[in-house]
């Protein structure tokens, strides 16, 4: 799922699909006999990322469209202030024209202010393999998710090795 990541330099869409996400919050619940695991990075939470940085043209793949769609989400959290904003014919409510009024307003805004940056700043998989990674946990869980890691790895070499020990012999 794509993220704005936002710091005092500027902004970068996330494009965190197919990252490997390491976090600390974890919401579990069960359904139907099945459990359920979510796990969540929120606003305010401290994010690291690695991967391949690119700068495009106003439209980079669509992602000035999910932009746009995030801002919009962003501001219907509020609905008050967005009926004040968008409703046009002052009925109370933000029907389908004006919603799409709105998203034009929008589009038409941040494509001003992406030629203004010089593009669409995007994070994601490197197109030679070089690792996608994105952080949002303390240094000590970090640190157990490699060793666990690395300590799986190794076992599978070990055994890897044992097994071409006894096909040798």
């Amino acid at each position: 799922m794509p993220f704005l990541l936002r710091d005092q330099t500027g902004e970068c869409l996330v494009d965190a699909g197919q990252a490997e996400v390491v976090c600390n919050r974890c919401q579990q619940w069960n359904e139907d006999g099945r459990v359920f695991e979510e796990w969540s990075i929120r606003v305010g939470d401290p994010v690291h990322a690695v991967g391949f940085f690119m700068t495009g043209g106003t439209v980079a793949g669509g992602h000035l469209h999910l932009k746009v769609a995030y801002q919009l989400a962003s501001e219907q959290r509020n609905p008050a202030a967005f009926a004040t904003r968008y409703d046009t014919n002052r009925d109370g409510k933000v029907d389908t024209r004006e919603a799409a009024v709105a998203r034009e307003t929008k589009r038409r805004d941040e494509e001003r202010r992406l030629v203004h940056q010089g593009g669409v700043n995007v994070l994601g998989l490197s197109p030679d393999g070089r690792p996608f990674l994105v952080v949002s946990a303390g240094q000590e869980r970090i640190s157990t998710h490699y060793l666990f890691l690395a300590a799986v790895h190794l076992g599978v070499f070990f055994i890897s090795l044992g097994l071409l020990a006894l096909l040798l012999v």
